[in-house]
């Protein structure tokens, strides 16, 4: 399979909104994906609206890479992002 499609058929899905679970805490990423089917936009169209992430920050996290590896094992401290909402 050509993998830049494949790749590009994952990133127009709302299922990888589960990334930005720890990031961004459960609640806000069901308000993101509900927002996206109801507007047929991409997780990372919406976050960059909302300016939750930069540009920067979604690269990295849904790096070709990150998406392959086993970066759910990793903890979220150890990864280059910050975390935009306090622990629960």
């Amino acid at each position: 399979a050509n993998e830049q499609a494949c790749f590009d058929a994952v990133m127009r899905s709302v299922g990888i909104i589960t990334l930005l679970d720890p990031i961004l805490g459960h609640s806000k990423c069901d308000e993101i994906g509900k927002q996206c089917i109801a507007e047929n936009k991409t997780i990372q169209e919406v976050v960059l609206e909302q300016g939750l992430l930069t540009q920067a920050q979604l690269d990295e996290i849904f790096s070709f890479e990150n998406m392959i590896s086993e970066i759910a094992g990793k903890p979220y401290e150890d990864l280059p992002i910050e975390r935009v909402r306090e622990s629960a």
